[in-house]
């Protein structure tokens, strides 16, 4: 019986390896295609889906070099500008990494049900950034991911 189990989490770990970065890419891929004018910066674009406005991490270029500060400063800018565009409306993100900073903020989060498809683009958006491989912070952002429930917090 474990044998069993050990084989079926082998398979999903190559199926999560294999299939989650080419459907993030994908995504990518489709939402420039579908509307160019969604994108706020480089790093970051945003969706419209059942009624609430989604901030999401898509660099322009898949490969990135970036602090935790210039990241910081690169969202705040993607926030800036959405609120400049549409003045009125609320934006919400989804997020398994930035749960701290938005709790020294004083934002409170809600729980989601989306595990799996924001955990692996939670992977993917870690290994994007080439600065984590070469300052050894992928095991610490992943075992976060791990860890963690994805939550949804309302930025604007």
């Amino acid at each position: 019986m474990t044998s069993v189990k050990r084989v079926h989490y082998k398979l999903l770990a190559v199926i999560v390896l294999l299939v989650s970065p080419l459907a993030f890419v994908l995504f990518f891929l489709i939402s420039i295609i579908k509307n160019p004018k969604t994108r706020l910066n480089k790093h970051y674009t945003y969706s419209y889906t059942n009624g609430k406005y989604y901030l999401h991490h898509s660099p322009y270029y898949f490969y990135t070099w970036t602090s935790s500060e210039k990241f910081y400063k690169v969202r705040e800018d993607a926030i800036s500008r959405f609120k400049n565009k549409h003045q009125f409306k609320n934006l919400y993100t989804q997020t398994m990494t930035l749960q701290e900073i938005y709790c020294k903020q004083g934002l409170v989060g809600m729980n989601i049900d989306k595990k799996y498809s924001i955990s692996s683009s939670s992977y993917y958006c870690v290994l994007l950034n080439i600065r984590n491989l070469f300052k050894l912070k992928v095991c610490r952002l992943y075992k976060r991911i791990d860890e963690t429930e994805p939550l949804e917090y309302q930025i604007l």
